[in-house]
Order: structure tokens, then C-alpha cells, then sequence
């Protein structure tokens, strides 16, 4: 028996048939199949017609024909041109910003980088709009979408470039191509510039500040567990994933879950390491990236037992020397092929200490050394960057070449010789694999777990502890510019190294071993999940959404970029909103004890 439709889907321009079967493709590939779709026209194609929830008519919608199918629907869809995004959640993810949203009428179809976004409106909108309907929300709709032998369904802060993504990308792939299917689901406001290559790998992508009130978040993830029904549960840097445990083993008991850390950070104890150990008793196991943060953990209580160390990978024939591409980048940037270049890649912020890669090239060049250099990377320091470079008289030697992507990436690595990072913390930086994959001489700090990646014939680790940094950096980076044979000879052990230790094969070979050990895990401790700890998900997520959205709206206004971008304004917003939501004293002991940031 069919239910009756909880959303409705109205054409009324006189759409041509072209358009009519992309709006139909649209609407059958949506994860809520119980929608009723009212088309203005006088006939439709027959394959249309035959399916009896589409229905066709040339009058108005008071037409009492059609208010009688359409009295108790939860959300209209006025659809006369296909939205922006494709999402196979946009029914899904309208209900739930109705139900979550009571005094909201309207909604316009936002995007944000491949994120399908609900934007609250007063008055309906043109050509593409949601409204609310009459019905009460009293039952959640059906979900389907197709599945796999198993699924897996990551809890994710966000999805945006970096090392923490590109391992939840990694790992999400090779379970695919074992037959797995994924759901992704992400908790915090972001620009999630990376969602186009979730896409890639699943449709079933829902990002809760696009859609959803903060005070439902619990209730949504409720029914996400219940509808999508994971065989695995990976979560990975997610505070809300961490406080909700006790909910995820109440509603899905005996399934495995597992969290994923890549290093200790100097906020609560440890950052998400610490979490994982405190929330040890309620997750089946750790994965962790370097041996340095299996100790550390077992460190704090955590069972050596529990802590599995899946060392991380380069893909050695993507990441690659090449010579043509070397000599064609070197002539664009007006780089002699005898120059060695070294190469500065990441996020640029204060763990990756650009203020330190600009004091030790300015020292290296007091050496009187021959060099030049590419910063691949964007972030809040990048203007700090440019200055800095300029004040050190460094901008004819530095070549910033921005954000690139892996295509980028590669070739910026395949002109350069050597590869600098003098991180202030690390697990072990994903880039380090790639940048010696392509035959890369390693000059960087030593943190975390970095030294079980740069062996000594790779490259030089310097201690963070050394007197000085700068001369230290700047020492070893000149027994390498200044030593044409021991640069290349470490570049190929470097890459020698990826391809005997740490290629695609031995890491694939080394997730499947740990999915099958966690497929045998039981959680002890699962307890009911307790007002307190729900109230703390929700006001942690009001407190991020509120304070990110405040502060991007201050960026889409041109003079207010700067007010955005002033370190003292981003504190004194998030400290109001995390007052808001915590009180004037959680927030006075945590400004005390940590400062103010996103975590």
C-alpha cells in the first residue's frame, strides 16, 4: 500500500520535455520516495504518465482534484528548472530543515562549494523554492538508496583539504572498491571545499549546518542510524561523533565503532587523542597514524591492544618524478635547471610555521647559497607570508603558487629537489609521503611521528627543542643545496623508501586486516545517552555554527573581510557565542585554561 507523500513537487511553467525528464530524473533519484510531483500541462510522455505520482492539470493548485492528495504534506518543492546540486538528500534534508525550523516558511537552494544548502527565507522564491507544508512532521519519511555488502557511515567535522580528509577519502575509496557503501556526514560549518570528492565516491553526503537546527542534531543522527544502518561506524576529529557514543551503541548495538587520530593537540588534554581516551570504554578501537601516538595514548590508560597503527601511504606511480614536467615549470617560473629548489606545502597557519620558513631561507641566503622556492598552500598566515618574504627581501627567490590541487601538487614537486616543513606539531604529514615519492629530499621537524617515515638517508629531523631553530633549519638545508650528489642521492632514497614501505599495496593490505579484526570487537561499557552529554553536542555545534556563519557573513562584504580576518574580532565573536551557549563561566574558565578556539 502506498503512503501517502509527506512532499510535492509543482512544475507550473510549461516546461518542454527535455527538461521534464531531467526534472523526473532528479526526482526518482532522491533517497525519499514518497513525493507527489503535480505537473502544469496538458499531457505528459507516457512512461510519465503511468506512474500515479505524477499527476498532470491545466488549472490552479486550489483545484480540489489535486488539495486532496496534497492536504497533509510536510514541504513543497516549486520546481520549475533543476536546482543547483543534485542531491539524492534534498527531500530528506527539507523535511528535516522544516521540522527543525518551526517558524521558517520558505526556503531558496543555496550552494557552497557542492554542498546543496537551505537558506531560511520570509516570501517564496522564483524558479526554485521550498514551502512548508501543512503536515505535522509526524512521521519521518522512508529512506532508500542502493547498498552495498556492507556500509560504513563516517562522522566528520567537515570536508575541507588537508591531511585529515585525504585519510578519510583514502580509506573510504579502498572500502568501496571492496564493495562497501557510504554515507558521510559532517557536523560543523566549513566552506567543505572537498565535497565534490566525497561525491565522487557516494551520493549520501549530509552536512548538518546546511539544513539542520543544532537542537535536532541528536534526533537526526538517531534516524540516521536507524535508516542507513552501518556496519561500521569511523569517526574521525568529530567532538559531536565523541559525545553522542552512549546514542550510537543504544540504537545500534554490537556495531563495531572506531575513531581515527593523527596527533596530540595542546587543547583538553590532548585535542581529539585525548577524546578517544576518555571516551576509550565506548569505541571498539583506535586507529592511529604513527607508533609516536600508539604511545602516547597507552600512555594515558589506553590498552597498547586497542591502538592500531595504520601508517599512512603514497600512490608511487601518481607521485612521481618526471623530468619534461620538471623543465617545463622551471622555465614558467624563470628557474635555471641547476638551481636547487626547495619546496613548502600545507595549510599556511601557525602549526606549520611559516615565520620559521622565512627566517631560515633569509639565513640560508646570508649563507650565500643558491636556491629558490614554491609555497603550495593558502590560509589564514598567507598574507603574514607575503610580507614577511617581502620585508626579508626573499620575493625574486619565493614563488607562492597558491592552493593546487593533486595535479598541481605533483608538479610543483617534480621541479623541486627538496622539501622543507619545520612543523611545530605533526602525526606524520601526509605530504612528507608524497613529496618523497617524488624523489624529494626531506628537510623537516621532528614531531610526532615523523622519524618513522624520514629515515636518515632521506633527509634531516630537526629536534624542536634545539636552541636555535633557524640556524639549525637553515644548517641542514645548506648541506644540501650546497651538496648537488647528496641531494640527489637522499631524493632517491626517499622515494625508494615509499616504494618499499609505505606504497598503495602495503596500506590497502593493512585496512583490510584491521576491518576484519574490528568486525570481531564488542564496546563493553554502552550506556544510555544522559541529558548532559546531549545538551553539551548540541551547544558545542550552536556555538561553531553560530560563530563561523557570523564571521562569513562579515567576509561577503568587502570592508568587512578585514574585520573577518582581525585575530582579536574571530576571538571576541566565538567567545560571545560560546557564552551564549555555555555561560559566562564555562566560557571565563575556558579562556583561562585554553583560549578561545573552534574545537
Amino acid at each position: 500500500m502506498q503512503r501517502d507523500p509527506v512532499v510535492v513537487v509543482v512544475t507550473l511553467a510549461c516546461a518542454d520535455e527535455t527538461t521534464l525528464r531531467a526534472i523526473a530524473e532528479y526526482v526518482y533519484a532522491q533517497s525519499v520516495d514518497e513525493w507527489l510531483w503535480l505537473v502544469r500541462a496538458s499531457d505528459l510522455p507516457a512512461d510519465l504518465a503511468s506512474d500515479p505520482r505524477i499527476v498532470s492539470f491545466d488549472g490552479n493548485l486550489s483545484d480540489a482534484r489535486l488539495s486532496g492528495r496534497c492536504g497533509a504534506v510536510d514541504a513543497w518543492l516549486f520546481l520549475d528548472q533543476l536546482p543547483p546540486i543534485h542531491s539524492p538528500q534534498a527531500f530528506e534534508q527539507a523535511w528535516w530543515f522544516f521540522r527543525s525550523h518551526p517558524r521558517i516558511p520558505y526556503a531558496a537552494l543555496g550552494e557552497d562549494a557542492g554542498v546543496g544548502r537551505l537558506e531560511a527565507r520570509r516570501r517564496p522564491g522564483s524558479g526554485c523554492y521550498w514551502m512548508r507544508g501543512q503536515g505535522g512532521f509526524s512521521r519521518a519519511p522512508n529512506w532508500h538508496l542502493p547498498r552495498g555488502s556492507k556500509h560504513l557511515l563516517m562522522l566528520l567535522p567537515w570536508l575541507e583539504p588537508g591531511g585529515a580528509d585525504r585519510c578519510n577519502l583514502d580509506i573510504a575509496a579502498r572500502l568501496i572498491a571492496q564493495g562497501w557503501t557510504l554515507t558521510v556526514a559532517a557536523t560543523l560549518e566549513a566552506a567543505h571545499r572537498w565535497a565534490p570528492r566525497f561525491r565522487e565516491l557516494t551520493d549520501d553526503i549530509l552536512v548538518l549546518p546546511s539544513f539542520l537546527a543544532a537542537e535536532a542534531s541528536t534526533e537526526f543522527l538517531a534516524r540516521l542510524l536507524e535508516t542507513r544502518s552501518p556496519d561500521l561506524v569511523l569517526l574521525s576529529n568529530c567532538r559531536f561523533a565523541y559525545e553522542s557514543l552512549d546514542l550510537i551503541h543504544r540504537l545500534r548495538p554490537g556495531v563495531p565503532v572506531i575513531d581515527l587520530n593523527h596527533m596530540e593537540e595542546d587543547w583538553e588534554a590532548g585535542g581529539f587523542p585525548g577524546m578517544a581516551c576518555r571516551y576509550d570504554a565506548a569505541l571498539g578501537r583506535h586507529w592511529v597514524v604513527s607508533q609516536h601516538l600508539q604511545r602516547w595514548m597507552h600512555a594515558r590508560g589506553v590498552p597498547m591492544s586497542r591502538i592500531d597503527v595504520l601508517h599512512w601511504f603514497a600512490d608511487s606511480c601518481f607521485w612521481r618524478p618526471d623530468q619534461d614536467v620538471r623543465l617545463r615549470l622551471r622555465r614558467q617560473l624563470g628557474i635555471d635547471m641547476r638551481t636547487p629548489v626547495i619546496a613548502y606545502a600545507g595549510r599556511l597557519c601557525q602549526q606549520k610555521r611559516p615565520d620559521l620558513f622565512v627566517r631560515s631561507l633569509r639565513e640560508l641566503a646570508d649563507k650565500g647559497c643558491d636556491f629558490a622556492a614554491l609555497v603550495i598552500g593558502d590560509g589564514e598566515l598567507a598574507g603574514q607570508l607575503r610580507s614577511a618574504l617581502r620585508r626579508e627581501g626573499l620575493t625574486e627567490r619565493v614563488h607562492m603558487l597558491g592552493w593546487l590541487d593533486d595535479e598541481g601538487l605533483r608538479q610543483a614537486f617534480q621541479a623541486a629537489d627538496l622539501f622543507f616543513l619545520p612543523s611545530e606539531s605533526e602525526g606524520i604529514a601526509l605530504v612528507l609521503y608524497e613529496a618523497m615519492a617524488c624523489g624529494l629530499a626531506v628537510v623537516a621537524a621532528d614531531v610526532g611521528g615523523q622519524a618513522e617515515l624520514v629515515s636518515p638517508e632521506c633527509g634531516h629531523l630537526i629536534a624542536p627543542m634545539t636552541n636555535n631553530l633557524v640556524a639549525a633549519y637553515a644548517d641542514a638545508l645548506e648541506q644540501l643545496v650546497c651538496n648537488r650528489e647528496a641531494l640527489r642521492d637522499m631524493g632517491r632514497a626517499a622515494r625508494r623508501r615509499i616504494i618499499e614501505k609505505f606504497d598503495t599495496g602495503y596500506f590497502t593490505e593493512r585496512l583490510l586486516h584491521l576491518l576484519g579484526e574490528a568486525e570481531w570487537v564488542s564496546v563493553p561499557n554502552a550506556r544510555g545517552l544522559d541529558d548532559e552529554a546531549s545538551r553539551t553536542a548540541v551547544a558545542q555545534l550552536q556555538w561553531q555554527w553560530n560563530s563561523r556563519r557570523l564571521l562569513a557573513a562579515f567576509g561577503r562584504w568587502k570592508p568587512g573581510q578585514v574585520i573577518a580576518n582581525s585575530p582579536p574580532v574571530r576571538r571576541a565573536v566565538k567567545a560571545a557565542f560560546h557564552m551564549k551557549a555555555f555561560g559566562l563561566a564555562r566560557t571565563w574558565a575556558r579562556y583561562r585554561k585554553q583560549g578561545i578556539t573552534d574545537e
